[in-house]
């Protein structure tokens, strides 16, 4: 982390992490090109669901796209939760900055949670979230199949191999690829740290995991409380956070000092 340090002092960093303090698009701009293996994130959507999500044009999304596509190693996988009233534009913004060629080809995760809050007369309760991904991802790997959502272990890739002559085991084959729909509740009560938009660690874990090799480097631009920083750190990556609220960051410290990453 040492050419990231030389760009900005973090406000924490420890064991392979690093959290700046600041604005998204001024940090990114200051790191170096393709210092990291895969960016997870979980951006403003400009709903005006909030007062913090003010109003945020294509423009805005293609010019932190194109930061995070530069500060990634070149395909790099890119995944990044997504609005559903702006999904046209967000992922008319991703296939601007990244196209979607054979290396990195556009797709998309769903994220049922079916915990939406009470909508408005005449519209549908949300009951997921969609995850906009830029990339090929791990969906084999054994360590990110062992994080998907109510699964346990599954056989190894040594014992799959040569599966297509046998139906139990070529079922199991398809069984041990991670899918496009991903189910699991909102972060639990006991769980929040009183960040508005926190997403479950479980979920967040797979994610890191699909997008990043083992020691590999993930960066979230927009990393709130710090899940994605726990997540890494859990599964021995290290990560580049980016928030421009203090408080957010002091969040995402405490979480970090409280699992035993830093002084």
């Amino acid at each position: 982390m040492s050419s990231v340090a030389a760009a900005r002092t973090p406000l924490f960093e420890a064991a392979g992490l690093a959290l700046y303090r600041g604005d998204a698009l001024a940090v990114l701009r200051s790191l170096p090109t393709a210092i990291c293996d895969a960016c997870v994130t979980d951006p403003p959507y400009g709903e005006h669901a909030a007062s913090w999500d003010g109003p945020r044009c294509r423009e805005w999304y293609v010019a932190w796209m194109r930061e995070v596509d530069r500060v990634v190693v070149p395909n790099g996988p890119i995944l990044t939760f997504a609005p559903r009233r702006r999904f046209d534009v967000f992922m008319s913004a991703l296939r601007e900055v990244r196209g979607d060629p054979p290396e990195a080809p556009l797709q998309m995760i769903v994220w049922v949670h079916r915990q939406g809050f009470r909508p408005a007369p005449g519209y549908l309760r949300p009951e997921h979230e969609a995850i906009a991904v830029s990339g090929l991802l791990r969906v084999s790997a054994e360590d990110a199949l062992a994080e998907r959502p109510g699964r346990g272990a599954v056989p190894s890739a040594s014992r799959l191999a040569g599966a297509a002559d046998d139906p139990d085991v070529l079922g199991r084959t398809v069984a041990a690829t991670v899918g496009t729909v991903l189910a699991t509740h909102r972060t639990r009560r006991r769980d929040r740290t009183g960040h508005p938009t926190q997403k479950p660690d479980d979920l967040v874990r797979l994610l890191v995991a699909l997008a990043a090799p083992p020691e590999g480097i993930v960066i979230d631009p927009f990393c709130g409380s710090g899940t994605t920083l726990l997540a890494a750190a859990a599964l021995g990556r290290g990560a580049i956070g980016i928030d421009r609220s203090m408080r957010a960051c002091h969040i995402a410290v405490g979480r970090l000092r409280s699992a035993g990453v830093g002084p």
